[in-house]
């Protein structure tokens, strides 16, 4: 499973959502289909940190399932 990077993709939409620069890295990961682990071994992290960033990043698009922020974050980028 290719976790992709933030980089390779087109992030101004979900920085003016009010993404932080690392909350979108999680983002952009999860709606490429990463799993926890995958994200957190891709960006040096902790799962746990992983899981706090998706926390934020649910707050922040307003949705409350992994499923509603992956679809929020493909129709953003």
């Amino acid at each position: 499973m290719l976790v992709r990077s933030a980089t390779a993709t087109d992030t101004r939409p979900l920085a003016a959502a009010g993404l932080t620069p690392r909350q979108i890295d999680v983002a952009v990961a999860l709606a490429y289909g990463g799993t926890n682990q995958q994200i957190a071994r891709r960006l040096g992290v902790a799962e746990g940190t992983v899981k706090k960033h998706l926390e934020a990043v649910y707050r922040t698009l307003e949705v409350d399932n992994r499923a509603s922020a992956v679809a929020r974050v493909r129709s953003l980028i």
